[in-house]
């Protein structure tokens, strides 16, 4: 879509809720309109007349291009009057701001109640009371942007038509250059915030430069009207960017504000796509062919005429990110065919930071290398970030064997040992689980405990809180993948699990999502001796202590989703694993196992 086309489309729906708006609400709409516009000459003032007091006392006496009726005045007694005029002029604008928000509170109020609709969704009288001011002090700010545009005319006529000609052709540009690029059609989406304020203060500067250029080159206008003119046009530049950056806001919203305001609207969940301009043009066919192959040839193949035999969907958990298996087709040079099959994910521009966390991971001096497929390709298709695996006969782990599939995965994870300065600085952005366990949940838990059952686990883990987390620190710190859903799980034709989701890697302590369940224990040992083949740090480690990092790790989730009572029942076996003594007191008491707790 073109800029141009974008403007037409927000000019033609904005004009649809101002029509409402000054129907259901005109007199709240006006009211917010005027003291926003109110607001803004009085800050202006505000921050002009601290500038003519600077310069009287700079001043012998009263300059003389300060009105003349000034003339007659103290000089001590002017600089006074205007200082509490710029203070007053202050409080009036806080005035005016606070007129606004009650008058936006209530048109917003009676804007949803007049559509007679259920509630939305969450939050929704803040959301309609946002929309609506918004909307207000865009209509503000055009009156602000005719109200000095007649004052250029009146006063400073040329550079009225220098702001006049940088706007338009700065449109002129932006709108041709996105539509002879799709690379920079899509920074515009992207970064359409950082776009707006760069031409704003390209912008200023030219008219700054103007400005300077009039009074050396040619007569120039009075030094108040052009202390003045750049006060203004700063000022106006300002409210352009904020109109345009919330009308693109609001207008990115704009099924929601539909439903909100408009009785005829129902909230639809279903997002717009533009089939020109989105992620979802990877479907068609004939980009398929060029892009796609193009991305998936660049590893230094000696071949010709790579054809895409197949591209299927693959199934998977991320919304926003594309993954095909893709099978091409190579004629070698000796004219023999071959085939190679991959597995292709792309991410949406929303989940560049998905990509660059897998990119990282991949890209990073672990060793051995995590538990995945061979890399072939990490780049772009069509300014998507993109990266592709070798599947090499690797298929989809069937559902019965989902369980067993984690619990290798998992254990695979703790061979990929992290260098020293690797572990530094993912600590200082990152903090361990250890450091994530506050003294305040055990506060909640006791209020909660006091009501019902377990008080007296509450106590013997507040005891014992520092020792476990003393524990923690002092577990080896392993690769961990936070999202292993059975759909993210690849076996080799050797047998091995490998992951194809790398966007919610982490480092932590070992043992850091293992399930919390009975099996699991008696496993363990086997899982550790062979994950210390690759890293030495895992030989001779007590297991009791690689799930007490299970149990925290699954303790820390439950209480942040506020699921308080069964963390309180996990309580028991986390403790258990801190020694004998522990484990043979929790069986006396009769205390449920872990297989239980997991189940809560």
């Amino acid at each position: 879509m073109s800029v141009l086309q974008l403007f037409y489309d927000y000019a033609r729906w904005s004009g649809s809720v101002y029509r409402k708006l000054f129907t259901i609400v005109p007199w709240r709409t006006s009211g917010v309109a005027i003291f926003s516009l109110f607001s803004q000459f009085a800050l202006l003032l505000a921050f002009f007349l601290p500038l003519k007091v600077i310069i009287l006392i700079g001043s012998t006496g009263i300059p003389r291009y300060f009105p003349q009726s000034w003339a007659s005045l103290d000089r001590d007694l002017l600089v006074i009057m205007l200082s509490a005029s710029a203070v007053a002029f202050y409080l009036l604008h806080l005035v005016a701001e606070r007129c606004v928000d009650i008058f936006a509170d209530s048109g917003a109020r009676t804007l949803v109640a007049r559509s007679r609709k259920m509630t939305l969704f969450a939050g929704q009288e803040e959301f309609a009371k946002r929309v609506y001011q918004r909307m207000s002090r865009i209509l503000a700010a055009g009156c602000f942007l005719v109200l000095v545009a007649v004052f250029f005319v009146l006063f400073y006529p040329y550079l009225f038509f220098v702001l006049a000609g940088y706007l338009s052709l700065s449109l002129l540009l932006i709108s041709l250059a996105a539509a002879l690029s799709d690379g920079v059609n899509r920074l515009l989406v992207e970064q359409t915030k950082l776009f707006i304020q760069t031409a704003s203060g390209i912008g200023f500067l030219c008219l700054f430069v103007f400005m300077v250029a009039d009074f050396v080159l040619w007569q120039g206008v009075g030094f108040m009207v052009a202390i003045i003119s750049l006060l203004l046009s700063r000022q106006l530049l300002q409210k352009l960017v904020g109109a345009l950056v919330d009308g693109i806001s609001l207008y990115q919203k704009r099924l929601k504000i539909n439903a909100l305001f408009f009785h005829g609207h129902a909230l639809s969940h279903t997002a717009t796509v533009d089939s020109g301009s989105s992620i979802w043009r990877l479907l068609d066919r004939d980009i398929q062919q060029q892009e796609v192959t193009r991305f998936l040839v660049e590893d230094g193949r000696d071949t010709s005429n790579p054809v895409i035999a197949a591209m299927a969907w693959q199934e998977q958990d991320q919304q926003g990110v594309l993954c095909f298996n893709v099978e091409v087709q190579y004629e070698a040079t000796n004219g023999k065919e071959s085939r190679e099959h991959y597995l292709l994910k792309i991410y949406d521009s929303g989940k560049h930071s998905l990509a660059r966390r897998e990119k990282e991971l991949l890209q990073s001096q672990l060793a051995p290398p995590p538990p995945s497929l061979e890399v072939v390709a990490l780049g772009d298709i069509l300014g998507y970030a993109a990266i592709a695996y070798r599947l090499d006969g690797a298929r989809k782990v069937p559902s019965k064997e989902s369980s067993e599939a984690r619990l290798e995965f998992t254990a695979s994870c703790w061979s990929s040992r992290p260098s020293a300065s690797t572990l530094d600085r993912y600590a200082r952005s990152h903090p361990l689980l250890a450091a994530r366990l506050y003294e305040q949940t055990l506060e909640r838990l006791e209020a909660i405990a006091l009501n019902g059952r377990g008080l007296d686990d509450v106590y013997r883990l507040r005891q014992e809180f520092d020792r476990i987390k003393g524990i923690l620190d002092g577990l080896p710190c392993c690769l961990v993948s936070k999202s292993v859903s059975r759909h993210a799980l690849l076996r080799t034709r050797e047998g091995d699990v490998v992951g194809i989701d790398w966007a919610n890697w982490a480092l932590e302590p070992v043992g850091f999502g293992l399930p919390v369940a009975d099996r699991v224990l008696e496993r363990l040992p086997a899982l550790l001796e062979r994950a210390a083949i690759a890293n030495p740090e895992l030989v001779d480690i007590d297991p009791q202590r690689v799930m007490l990092a299970a149990y925290m790790a699954h303790w820390e989730r439950l209480c942040l989703r506020q699921q308080y009572a069964q963390a309180i029942r996990l309580i028991p076996a986390m403790l258990s694993c801190l020694g004998a003594e522990e484990t043979s007191r929790d069986d006396a008491s009769g205390q449920p196992s872990a297989s239980l707790l997991d189940g809560g």
